[in-house]
């Protein structure tokens, strides 16, 4: 067979070839869909499974295959944007485990579960129930009621169940009372920042000086002052006293406004107590952490190197050091969300503020359980997102970071 002068037959090395990776993203998918297929219709033969928990282990085979496509894709994407999607990918997994853990916990306490206001319709007779009970699994070991607690669970907006004490669904209770809190929060967190972090640099800057010792004592005060006192006698000082003495109050006892007011000025002085109580102890801490961590830095030798060229005191400490030394702050910012929220429990119910601090206790001393574990589903997954909040700012703070090499 001739050929061309100068040009070679075609040869399977030179073929083009498609991308390893590309190989890979398309066997995982096909992979899935024919678990997700051949699962969901083997499903449809197990008699013992109710219909919402057949509907459950539908939507789980579907996210597993959405998490496998997702862990597969990570492998074209950035590092960075590659280990965000597999920590949310983990991050769901945690939350599952979570939901299993809490639900067998609370299916082995007596009380309110969470088909309860299913059967406790008025006017039901014994064959409608029978039908309930039936239809979600009720009637069945526990694992099958779960998949029908999951059933519930995996929606949008998610139903986590009927709260008879209070009349309407988990998800609305918490929609109505978040909201005050994640006012409330958000500006203890800023104050707390604002205020720890430069205090902690100038401690650390000052070692041993007067300042520092007044930090240091300040934190063991701040740390082990409980909430419940403190703001006890924030009330009694800021607000009973002076009507005592015949004087107005200075700040009001408790809640978001006063009368009919819904100014955000009336919101503001409603908000200076509760936040003062929020603030104190996260100040205290993260002074303390921040102070530690910038002394660590300061002693490395790159510091000297820095300062024995020249460069000015706030060069060195703003650019060199506290950049360096966020990494343990970060970590701690991270973790300190849902610290907040379970510092304000406490802090909503001394100050009678509507949010979610007050609706776990009136609800827990109510024993209305499904709330409760409505609640702590919602704080279990504020944890996960500030973990990830966390991680992912360790890049911003040091670019020397990485989240793993390709293969």
């Amino acid at each position: 067979m001739a050929t061309l002068v100068g040009t070679r037959p075609p040869t399977a090395a030179s073929l083009p070839r498609l991308p390893t990776r590309l190989l890979l993203i398309l066997a995982a998918i096909v992979a899935g869909n024919l678990v997700w297929y051949f699962g969901a219709n083997a499903l449809l033969t197990i008699d013992q499974i109710p219909d919402t928990g057949r509907d459950a282990l539908h939507k789980l085979l579907l996210l597993a295959d959405v998490g496998i496509g997702l862990f597969i894709v990570a492998e074209w994407m950035g590092p960075r944007l590659r280990y965000f999607t597999r920590r949310m990918v983990l991050g769901a997994l945690t939350v599952f485990i979570i939901v299993a853990l809490v639900y067998f916990v609370l299916n082995a306490i007596p009380g309110e579960k969470w088909y309860s206001h299913l059967l406790n319709v008025r006017n039901q007779t014994p064959a409608q129930i029978a039908l309930i009970m039936h239809h979600y699994g009720i009637d069945r070991p526990v694992y099958v009621q779960f998949l029908g607690y999951l059933n519930q669970l995996i929606a949008i907006p998610p139903d986590l169940g009927y709260s008879s004490a209070l009349s309407q669904t988990v998800w609305d209770a918490i929609s109505t009372h978040i909201g005050p809190t994640a006012v409330l929060m958000t500006t203890a967190y800023v104050v707390q920042m604002l205020i720890a972090i430069p205090v902690g640099v100038i401690s650390a800057v000052k070692p041993y000086s007067k300042v520092d010792s007044f930090v240091t004592g300040f934190s063991f005060f701040g740390i082990s002052m409980p909430n419940y006192w403190f703001g006890s006698m924030l009330i009694y000082v800021f607000a009973i006293l002076p009507i005592q003495l015949g004087h107005s109050a200075i700040f009001p006892v408790g809640g978001q406004h006063t009368g009919e007011q819904t100014g955000l000025g009336d919101l503001a002085w409603h908000l200076v107590l509760p936040v003062i109580v929020l603030a104190v102890q996260g100040i205290a801490q993260d002074a303390r952490y921040t102070r530690s961590a910038m002394l660590d830095v300061l002693g490395q030798d790159y510091i000297r190197t820095a300062r024995a060229k020249g460069l000015t005191g706030y060069a060195v400490i703003m650019r060199h050091a506290f950049r360096n030394s966020l990494l343990p702050i970060i970590t701690l910012a991270g973790l300190e969300i849902p610290q907040l929220f379970a510092g304000a429990i406490i802090t909503e119910f001394v100050f009678n503020w509507h949010g979610m601090g007050q609706l776990t206790v009136n609800q827990a001393e109510s024993g209305d359980l499904i709330t409760v574990v409505g609640i702590m589903l919602v704080l279990a997954s504020l944890v996960v997102i500030g973990n990830i909040i966390a991680d992912l700012a360790y890049t911003l703070a040091d670019p020397r970071i990485t989240f793993g090499k390709r293969a």
